[in-house]
């Protein structure tokens, strides 16, 4: 994919990047931007047994899901029981 192309494209996000909590009062639900080399990383996590709303964060859409904890995960801003999603895009 082109968003994770190389090692140090890598490090420069996940390693260097900056983190921000998007939302710090959920007791139920993570939700993490990294910033970094010109991209964007969103990490979701839901931690309970029931389904979970989230909003994306600017610059970040449905389309840019690389990875869930799910077999088939949904494309909506709802998270599964104890699903988490990681989202990536281009800065």
């Amino acid at each position: 994919s082109d968003v994770c192309s190389s090692d140090l494209e890598e490090r420069a996000l996940f390693v260097y990047g900056s983190f921000e909590i998007v939302d710090e009062t959920g007791e139920d639900t993570v939700l993490i931007v990294k910033r970094g080399g010109g991209r964007i990383a969103f990490v979701a996590l839901n931690f309970t047994s029931r389904l979970q709303e989230f909003d994306f964060p600017q610059g970040i859409g449905s389309t840019d899901l690389v990875f869930s904890t799910l077999e088939f995960a949904s494309s909506t801003s709802t998270l599964d029981a104890y699903e988490g999603r990681l989202y990536l895009t281009l800065e």
